[in-house]
């Protein structure tokens, strides 16, 4: 049987021509010499199955094999190589390596709080961006820029997976382990006039033994919700954890204990740690604060992607290892009745050294039993991956947790953001550029729950469906202005889901086992990103889709 090449793009330093058309470079005819090899841990085409709905691990298959299907080896096989660049279309869709949603998750907050006429308060504050990194990120906001510790590596020197050479370790990090930091100790009462700040955040010092166990070593930040540090547990040899120190206030408690919750049923419902979400090891109160042990990570798929796919997305084999692992992920929601209701690379965390991600920050999830008693949540999930459901404020489940999926695996593969906009009206714009109108029977059931809730969430269409009210901006003013414009109009206007994902490799040169490859990969997002949330693929679904069952094995 032939080998095949693995698929790579990228989107930098490509010429243009006269009206931004992008011009394509193919792949490299350097007889295969860069071509990343891929290592298949379960390679079979036939699968079976246990009773919680897992493939059995294959006799003398590792853990890690199982989890992943295929173990990739190398930086390269994550990255798109050099020597096969194309041009992504510029202006459709925005770079995710530059994107911060920090900033449009705070400006829904408000628009969500103005729609129900409340003013900001301590209960309505979500953790921060920068909290769901530092939570589980080792090496956190001490981490040092790369060049500062050794001589700057291109993509394709850097072995991102490399069990030996920790390639997001910096020097500092290596100064918190136990036996180079000072000894553990348990701080004296008497020795402090107050544990906490004004604001009710735990005052942490370096050295401190929390719980008679866990020796801080660093501060890893602050947000909203609660302090971070990473510290070194006494009771087990050679492990780093990340604690979340929840701020003593007692709507910041309340709403950790919900997230405590719903982080003991997950672990309960996967005991062997098998489904790709961020582990909750323990919990305990210390000085008035309720505190969270997790596992401690590496870095989240967007700064992956930025050091590694740079401007051209990761290869396809990195699509697939990690989406199986998504997949999977969702089947423990599926199966514990939660909706994690904000997936993202940003909240998706890698462990390099073992090749698994873990799914993170579960402060938004809701409970499948809650949904049909809340009112509609237009602003539920960050804005670039929130379901059209949710927008235009229509009974929702598990289905939202699946588009933002499909979102997120575009995203990695092509390095662009595949929806987006200033709103939620640009929003729904940005769909039918892409995935054409609304069906007719989805909007008529979007329509009467608008009435139904007194219209407190925009509905954008007239009544006979076929014009949608666009929101704009004017470009010299900045004043907001509206326009009624067909449907259909929009659906030409824009490009369609596998002309975006094609558009990041050169066709004419594409092996026909690539060109399979890049099918398959168009198949599974589009069954992923169906307007109509009752199209689209379920999780087990997912996990059975050819895509993830067709392993690319290539060699150098």
């Amino acid at each position: 049987m032939q080998e095949s090449q693995v698929i790579t793009q990228s989107a930098a330093d490509t010429p243009q021509t006269e009206g931004g058309t992008p011009q394509t470079r193919g792949l490299s005819d350097n007889g295969g010499s860069g071509t990343p090899s891929v290592v298949a841990g379960n390679t079979g085409a036939d699968e079976t199955t246990s009773s919680d709905g897992l493939p059995k691990t294959p006799a003398g298959s590792s853990e890690v094999g199982f989890r992943a299907e295929i173990a990739i080896q190398t930086a390269e096989e994550l990255a798109n190589l050099d020597n096969a660049i194309v041009e992504t279309a510029g202006e459709d869709e925005p770079s995710a390596v530059d994107y911060n949603p920090t900033a449009d998750m705070q400006a829904d907050k408000m628009r969500e709080l103005e729609r129900r006429g409340e003013d900001m308060s301590a209960q309505d504050y979500k953790e921060s961006e920068a909290d769901t990194k530092q939570m589980l990120v080792s090496q956190g906001s001490t981490k040092e820029p790369l060049s500062d510790h050794k001589p700057q590596q291109s993509v394709k020197d850097i072995d991102m997976f490399a069990e030996d050479d920790d390639m997001f370790a910096s020097e500092s990090d290596i100064q918190t382990k136990p036996g180079v930091t000072q000894a553990p100790k348990v701080l004296n009462a008497n020795m402090l006039d107050d544990w906490d700040t004004p604001d009710g955040y735990y005052k942490v010092i370096l050295g401190e033994l929390l719980d008679n166990r866990y020796h801080v070593t660093a501060k890893l930040g602050s947000g909203v919700f609660s302090g971070v540090i990473r510290a070194w547990d006494t009771k087990v040899e050679n492990k780093e954890v990340a604690i979340k120190i929840i701020r003593n206030n007692e709507s910041m408690k309340k709403a950790a204990f919900t997230e405590l919750n719903v982080l003991n049923r997950l672990r309960e419902q996967d005991p062997q740690d098998r489904r790709h979400v961020v582990r909750l090891e323990r919990s305990f109160n210390h000085k008035g604060h309720l505190c969270m042990v997790f596992e401690s990570l590496d870095v989240d798929l967007r700064s992956a992607l930025k050091i590694h796919g740079k401007q051209s997305g990761l290869s396809i084999e990195a699509i697939r290892h990690f989406g199986r692992q998504m997949f999977l992920a969702l089947l423990l929601f599926k199966q514990t009745d939660i909706l994690h209701a904000d997936l993202k690379p940003d909240n998706i965390l890698l462990r390099d050294a073992s090749k698994i991600i873990k799914i993170c920050d579960l402060g938004s999830a809701v409970d499948i039993s809650d949904v049909y008693a809340n009112e509609p949540r237009p602003y539920l999930a960050s804005r670039f991956y929130r379901a059209p459901e949710l927008i235009l404020g229509m009974k929702y489940d598990f289905a939202i947790d699946m588009w933002s999926i499909g979102c997120t695996l575009f995203e990695l593969f092509t390095c662009r953001i595949l929806f987006s906009g200033r709103h939620n009206n640009a929003m729904l714009r940005s769909m039918m550029e892409c995935r054409g109108r609304f069906p007719q029977k989805l909007l008529k059931r979007a329509s009467e729950a608008h009435y139904a809730n007194n219209g407190i969430v925009e509905f954008p269409f007239n009544d006979m469906l076929d014009q949608f009210y666009s929101r704009e901006e004017e470009k010299l003013t900045g004043r907001e202005l509206g326009k009624w414009i067909p449907v259909t109009r929009l659906a030409e206007r824009g490009r369609d889901l596998k002309s975006r994902i094609f558009a990041v490799v050169d066709v004419k040169r594409l092996k026909p086992s690539e060109h399979k490859e890049l099918e398959l990969l168009h198949d599974l997002l589009d069954k992923c990103l169906q307007l109509n949330p009752d199209k689209r693929l379920t999780p087990d679904q997912a996990l059975q889709h050819a895509f993830l069952k067709n392993h690319t094995i290539s060699k150098r």
